[in-house]
């Protein structure tokens, strides 16, 4: 195939680029200092803490390794799924809904286009896989 139209490559790609800039907003969402575990009122934080620790930094190590790839896009996809309707759908925080503005204005202004990306992205590392550039390589869940 070569260099040009390695499939393997790509997921590689795609694996870096999602574990890495997940691991930042992860961070900032285990350490405090994007606000959201302020804002998710109905959860307490001591659910919200592990499940933001295991499904931002840890899955996102994992996939960056190549080690149980399939897990972690799970987890992120999930999570951020959880994080989008309990942020922007529940409550006065109706971000989809909002019949006063544009809809991608609404996306824009709350911040949820970096959780949209991370979810499509965990979706498709868990569909696709690992490739063959990993630590795990061949396993079921990879």
């Amino acid at each position: 195939m070569g260099i040009i139209w390695n499939e393997d490559l790509g997921k590689l790609i795609l694996r870096f680029n999602l574990g890495f800039l997940m691991l930042f907003h992860g961070g900032e969402t285990v350490m405090g200092t994007n606000n959201i575990l302020a804002n998710t009122d109905p959860v307490p934080d001591f659910i919200i803490w592990p499940l933001a620790f295991f499904s931002e930094i840890v899955a996102s190590l994992l996939i960056m390794a190549g080690a149980w790839t399939r897990i972690g896009g799970f987890f992120i996809a999930g999570f951020m799924f959880w994080a989008i309707m309990l942020r922007h759908t529940f409550g006065d925080r109706n971000h989809w809904f909002d019949t006063t503005r544009p809809m991608i204005e609404g996306f824009a202004r709350h911040g949820m286009e970096s959780q949209l990306f991370f979810l499509c992205c965990g979706l498709a590392v868990m569909f696709l896989g690992a490739g063959k550039y990993g630590l795990n390589k061949g396993g079921k869940w990879n």
